[in-house]
């Protein structure tokens, strides 16, 4: 009688042991969908992992104390589809974040827990695989702001008439990211400026050849230049200036000693005829 007694006991303990198990294997599950729906978590796809490895080991802990039991093998099972099925809609939607108009902001956010799960889960393909394109998104992504900041701070030079600066950015680049298709858009407005800038010169120098430096110094002026060539055109038309107003003043000191003469000359002229 005892015996039975002990067996029955075992047998309810076994029982109740396997009921609390699938309790907690269960709500490890229900965990994993109610995950998402939580907007206070930082890191969602890792919580729903480590409540699938939760449910695994809750598994593992009941099997070694009541092997071979049946309702457990049902259990892994179920537990190891829900988790296939997870993981087969995480690579869908993953994917197709990546894909789409949010990817950079997506490949940021999802990349950071997909790399956790990488170093948690290494033997997973998934997570590798998954990672691989978060970096390819985050890669393009930081190449697009390497080239528009290359094309503003190369603007900005081609405004200073810096050309020779502006070449000098978009050769740095091109080494960088030698097929970047703005490349030979830039290039092209570079050799446009150059253009630009020698026509002035050129202008300007006609202009200071026909001794209208005037004309040169307001071709030229008012450009925000760090070409020196422009310094020294501004420099010659202001010299020109200058020394026309030095020779305008010397004829006007020589033209006042002329009239002064002759009228010094005149009146003694007319003394003479007087006395006569």
């Amino acid at each position: 009688l005892q015996g039975e007694i002990a067996a029955h006991q075992a047998r309810l303990k076994r029982q109740a042991d396997l009921d609390a198990a699938e309790r907690r294997v269960r709500e490890q599950l229900d965990h994993v969908v109610q995950i998402p729906k939580q907007v206070e978590w930082a890191d969602p796809i890792v919580l729903q992992w480590e409540a699938f490895q939760k449910a695994a080991a809750i598994i593992a802990e009941t099997r070694a104390k009541y092997p071979g039991e049946e309702r457990l093998a049902g259990l892994e099972a179920e537990t190891s589809a829900r988790r296939a099925g997870w993981q087969k809609e995480l690579d869908q939607g993953i994917s197709e974040v990546l894909r789409g108009p949010g990817a950079k902001v997506g490949a940021r956010v999802l990349g950071k827990q997909i790399r956790i799960l990488r170093e948690k889960d290494p033997i997973e393909p998934l997570w590798a695989r998954l990672a691989a394109e978060c970096d390819a998104v985050e890669a393009l992504a930081r190449r697009e702001a390497e080239v528009a900041t290359v094309a503003t701070r190369l603007r900005a030079c081609l405004q200073q008439d810096d050309v020779d600066q502006a070449e000098a950015q978009l050769g740095a680049a091109r080494a960088n990211y030698g097929d970047e298709l703005l490349w030979p858009t830039l290039q092209a407005e570079i050799n446009a400026h150059r253009a630009v800038i020698d026509e002035a010169l050129k202008r300007a120098d006609t202009l200071l050849k026909q001794e209208r430096p005037e004309e040169a110094m307001a071709l030229i002026g008012n450009r925000p230049s760090r070409d020196a060539r422009f310094a020294e055109v501004l420099r010659r038309a202001r010299q020109a200036v200058e020394e026309r107003s030095q020779r305008e003043t010397r004829e006007r000191s020589r033209d006042r000693l002329l009239a002064i003469e002759q009228q010094v000359a005149t009146e003694s002229h007319k003394r003479k005829r007087k006395d006569l």
